[in-house]
């Protein structure tokens, strides 16, 4: 089994274990003063918006404190979670980076077989199709001006996200 494999296999276990054991009374959740606080840190930490869910890249702590509430089981009976491997994230990002390789590569060649110059949105000359319709919620100025927003984005600092 790769890597990436087994740290999706944990992570999806981790909190399907915590969540059986919660419904089965054979887990409790931390005192709700505790929750609190931890929800109050958390905005903090991340915004009340979709960083608050955000576990990237901070993994190895996620699943570690999945792993304490969900604790070692009844007398023995249950999964025992694993303990966090580092190599595990390492896969998750290298497989990360082929995924993102590969869309790459499909979107490349699909602007190819279209005929179309993604940059600028017109027709390359000789090339196969030789028009793009414009997807019904766009006009042709606002997709003429999205190599300029992506060109923005691609220069936007990704680590305050």
């Amino acid at each position: 089994m790769d890597e990436v494999t087994k740290l999706l296999r944990a992570n999806g276990t981790s909190w399907a274990v915590l969540a059986a054991r919660l419904l089965a009374g054979r887990a409790t959740l931390p005192p709700l003063a505790d929750q609190q606080k931890w929800e109050a840190d958390r905005i903090a930490a991340f915004g009340d918006g979709p960083r608050f869910a955000l576990v990237h890249p901070h993994f190895e702590d996620y699943f570690n404190e999945l792993r304490r509430l969900a604790g070692p089981g009844e007398n023995g009976l249950g999964r025992q979670l694993p303990v966090f491997d580092r190599a595990w994230f390492k896969s998750f990002l290298d497989g990360h980076e082929r995924r993102k390789n590969m869309w790459q590569r499909l979107n490349a060649k699909a602007w190819d077989e279209a005929g179309v110059d993604e940059l600028n949105l017109g027709t390359v000359p000789g090339a196969g199709r030789k028009t793009i319709e414009a997807p019904l919620a766009y006009d042709w100025d606002t997709i003429r001006k999205l190599p300029l927003l992506l060109q923005a984005l691609q220069g936007l600092n990704t680590k305050a996200f």
